[in-house]
This record gives structure tokens, C-alpha cells and sequence, in this order.
């Protein structure tokens, strides 16, 4: 059974539109089906992945922290994405056993690209992907970071 992948936005979802759009696009070939949230908000997240058996979440920004804290809760997503993930780096992550890829964007001005290589340090099976050039958005970036998450996706699903 391919896993649902759940896009979950940050604080700005439109902000999330261009990289979000790549995604879909470059897991077309998957056959996973996608499912993106309007809003990053925790409610949302727990009412749309209830029911779903094969899950990956993808947070980018906030939403990075929305999806770390909903697999510390549930423990039934299958792997994580975190995209510039504003997630503080906490020892109850290591808790946190399923595959974790980690995308930042070396021009990143909002969340320091140093965050993301802390949480690399701190999940147990966790890889990390910095983007050269990329800023928060991944502006000029969006196909080859979806490329990225759509081949690692193949791997573990």
C-alpha cells in the first residue's frame, strides 16, 4: 500500500503554494496519494490523517513543528519530512525512530540553517539535505527539492 503524504504549510500557507505544487507534481509518478492542508493548524492535521494507515507528513517551517509533535503523539506516521522546519531540537525527538528527511535551504533568512543541522543531529535515522541557494521558500529551488522528497519517498515507502 503506497503511504498518503500530507502536506502541512507554515504559518503563511501561501507561502507554501510553489514548493508545495513542485511536490505533487514530482510524487505524481509515486502513486501516492496527496493530501495538502490549507492551514497549519494541529486540529487539522489530527482530523485528516485520523483514518489514514500509511501516512508521511511534510512540514515546512511551522508546520515542521506540527508534524514532529503529532508523530511524539500518535506514532503512526511511516516517515517525516521537514522543510526549514522551525522545530526546536529537544531530547524527546530522539524518540522519534522512523526515517526523518531534513531539506534547508542555504539562503534561508528565516529559520537558521543551524536548526536543521541540530535536528539532524538529535533524530536517530535522520538525513539532511541542504539546498544551495535556496532561501525559505525555495524560490528557483522548488523542482529539485521535489525531486529530492519524491525519490527519498520512494525509498522508504
Amino acid at each position: 500500500m503506497k503511504p498518503t503524504v500530507i502536506l502541512v504549510p507554515g504559518g503563511f500557507p501561501k507561502a507554501s503554494e510553489s514548493i508545495f505544487q513542485a511536490i505533487r507534481k514530482a510524487l505524481a509518478e509515486t502513486e501516492c496519494e496527496v493530501l495538502v492542508l490549507e492551514k497549519a493548524r494541529w486540529r487539522d492535521l489530527e482530523s485528516n490523517a485520523e483514518g489514514i494507515t500509511s501516512k508521511i507528513l511534510v512540514g515546512k517551517s511551522a508546520g515542521g513543528r506540527f508534524v514532529v509533535e503529532y508523530q511524539m503523539r500518535h506514532k503512526d506516521a511511516k516517515a517525516l519530512v521537514l522543510l526549514a522546519a522551525a522545530v526546536k531540537a529537544k531530547e524527546q525527538i530522539r524518540e522519534i525512530k522512523i526515517p526523518v528527511l531534513i531539506i534547508h535551504g542555504t539562503a534561508d533568512r528565516v529559520v537558521p540553517i543551524e536548526n536543521s543541522r541540530e535536528l539532524a543531529r538529535q533524530f536517530e535515522n535522520s538525513r539532511l539535505v541542504e539546498v544551495q541557494g535556496a532561501d525559505h521558500n525555495y524560490k528557483g529551488k522548488e523542482q529539485e527539492t521535489a525531486r529530492i522528497i519524491a525519490e527519498w519517498i520512494r525509498e522508504v515507502a
